[in-house]
Parts: C-alpha cells; sequence; structure tokens
C-alpha cells in the first residue's frame, strides 16, 4: 500500500491566512499596549504608597532629629557668643587668631 500526499501550494498565503495573522498581530498588540499601561500605571502608585510608608514609619525619628538640630544649634550660638564676647578673633582662611587683650 502507498500512501499519496497532496503537495501544498508554498508560495502566497491564501486570504484567510492573512487575515487570521492579521487580527493575530492586532489583538496581540493591543493586549501589549494594555499590558505596559497597566504596568506604568501601577508602579507609580506602588512607588507613592512606599514613600509614604516610609514618611508615616520615619515621623518620630524626623521630630527627634529637628528638635537635637534645634537645640544644637541654640547651644552652638550660645558658645559663639560666649566666645566672641570675651576675644576678638579674626578669621584668615578658615583659621581663627584669637588677640588677648593686653
Amino acid at each position: 500500500m502507498q500512501t499519496q500526499f497532496r503537495q501544498i501550494s508554498s508560495g502566497r498565503p491564501s486570504f484567510i491566512g492573512s487575515l487570521v495573522a492579521a487580527i493575530g498581530g492586532v489583538v496581540l498588540l493591543t493586549l501589549g499596549l494594555m499590558f505596559s499601561l497597566v504596568i506604568l500605571a501601577v508602579i507609580p502608585v506602588l512607588l507613592l504608597a512606599g514613600y509614604g510608608y516610609l514618611r508615616w514609619k520615619t515621623r518620630a525619628l524626623r521630630e527627634h532629629l529637628q528638635k537635637s538640630m534645634t537645640q544644637h544649634q541654640a547651644s552652638h550660638q550660645e558658645y559663639s557668643q560666649e566666645t566672641h564676647d570675651n576675644h576678638q578673633c579674626d578669621i584668615i582662611e578658615g583659621e581663627v587668631i584669637h588677640k588677648e587683650h593686653e
């Protein structure tokens, strides 16, 4: 028994094949565009949520640092005022030269 195969033309695709390929391409392009839009919408929302979470969790630390900086600045101003009142200072290129009253 011999089997015979019918040879299909390998030339130009049929109209139905072209139509299916075009519709498939449009569907894939649309799905890709939708997926990218969803990703571009979700990523900023996640980043903003993460930023808000970090700001909320570190608020006590920021308040503590602000109070500490205020206290440090106040004590530094008092110290520099006392030093300036007691001595005449000249600052030359970042070096402090104290002149004692004679």
